[in-house]
């Protein structure tokens, strides 16, 4: 009975031991939450700029969601050209065609290595890799939209250009100076032609094949902050529909998003970044000319440096050029941006900032280093509509 009794009394000894540390720690992280408070309220204005958010609130929102969407790995180095021209372009939900950009070690080379090209194909979902093309040396620029695919060839020096172009599986060699429309990909021969109205005045293309275009005004005019017009191709001058969106943006494309069935409108500024009180929104242009705001972008060390902005099913996936060093990402990577909240999904060097959406909105791929050299830029997909599970 007495040991009995003594191994109750231990036990209940170690349990409040437990419970008296368990209470310090939490003492302890409310102590350490209470003075980054202090800290971030006591700190000059200009120290504080990133504000609350971005000291606190960033320790519970940027962070924890690094590993919670699903992230789909090549393996494969990769070539691009940054935003507008990824070189990567998804083919459907689960596909992408891109340029893969092998390393080869050649001490003859004035860097002890060359460079080998092609264009493949990649199942995010089996992994498995298929080579479209062989190129060599030679560096392609591809181009893809619904389903139809261009590949420019320039070999060094210049001399002997070429150019595949069809539907995919089906491209055929092409005369090199057959003049092409990059924003759809295709022949501008086979194209709709621009009224004769619009020569001599800014033309924007939207990203698609039947949807028309926007007229900014005339070429080298100041701006006067007036009403953009969308017209259906064909039509008459008077016959362009107003926009809620006037020619103060600078809008050098109008890119196209499937699961919305809409186009996205992202004013570039003049200068990188934009500044901290300045507004940096983003809409939705629909094929009627209605105009809807998606949100603004709040500012943060997502935006102390160029930024690249692209719609999901989850919100906008922010991809941030602010790094530290050329070997410390630091803020630089893969944001998402959703509920009034910012969200870090990866810290990484995306190169050129591009960013491609999947058709139904759910998977993005991107080119990702951990530092910034092209020589580990592998091509990636994250998945924001599915979460890893627990």
């Amino acid at each position: 009975m007495r040991l009995g009794a003594l191994s109750r009394t231990a036990l209940t000894l170690s349990r409040r031991r437990r419970f008296a540390v368990a209470r310090r720690g939490v003492s302890h992280v409310l102590t350490l939450l209470f003075a980054c408070a202090v800290l971030t309220l006591c700190v000059p204005q200009a120290a504080a700029a990133d504000s609350w958010w971005n000291t606190l609130g960033s320790f519970f929102s940027r962070e924890q969601n690094v590993n919670k969407y699903r992230i789909y790995d090549s393996n494969t180095v990769v070539h691009t050209f940054g935003v507008g021209q990824p070189q990567f372009y998804w083919i459907n939900n689960e596909e992408l065609i891109f340029v893969p950009m092998h390393i080869i070690p050649d001490a003859s080379a004035p860097n002890k290595e060359r460079y080998s090209f092609s264009v493949s194909r990649w199942n995010i979902r089996t992994g498995v890799i298929d080579v479209l093309h062989k190129f060599g040396e030679i560096r392609p620029r591809l181009c893809f939209f619904a389903g139809y695919v261009t590949i420019k060839l320039r070999p060094p020096g210049g001399h002997g250009e070429r150019v595949l172009h069809g539907p995919l599986g089906e491209e055929r060699q092409d005369a090199p100076n057959r003049p092409f429309n990059d924003v759809v990909c295709r022949p501008a021969d086979s194209l709709p032609q621009l009224p004769a109205w619009t020569k001599g005045r800014q033309i924007r293309w939207l990203q698609s094949l039947d949807a028309g275009f926007i007229d900014f005004g005339e070429i080298n005019r100041a701006r006067e902050y007036k009403p953009l017009r969308l017209y259906r191709h064909g039509a008459k001058q008077e016959e362009g529909i107003q926009l809620a969106l006037h020619d103060g943006l600078v809008v050098s494309r109008f890119p196209y998003y499937a699961f919305k069935n809409a186009f996205l409108v992202i004013g570039d500024w003049p200068r990188q970044p934009p500044p901290q009180d300045a507004p940096y929104p983003a809409y939705w242009l629909y094929q009627d000319g209605h105009v809807e705001t998606i949100a603004d972008i709040p500012w943060g060390p997502w935006r102390r440096a160029s930024l690249s902005i692209s719609p999901t099913r989850a919100g906008l996936l922010l991809a941030s050029s602010h790094f530290k060093s050329p070997d410390r990402p630091e803020h630089a990577g893969l944001y998402l941006f959703a509920k009034d909240r910012v969200h870090k999904l990866s810290a990484a060097w995306i190169n050129g900032l591009a960013v491609e959406v999947s058709p139904d909105g759910c998977r993005a791929a991107f080119a990702a280093a951990p530092t910034v050299t092209r020589k580990t830029n592998v091509l990636k997909a994250i998945d924001v509509c599915a979460e890893n599970p627990k």
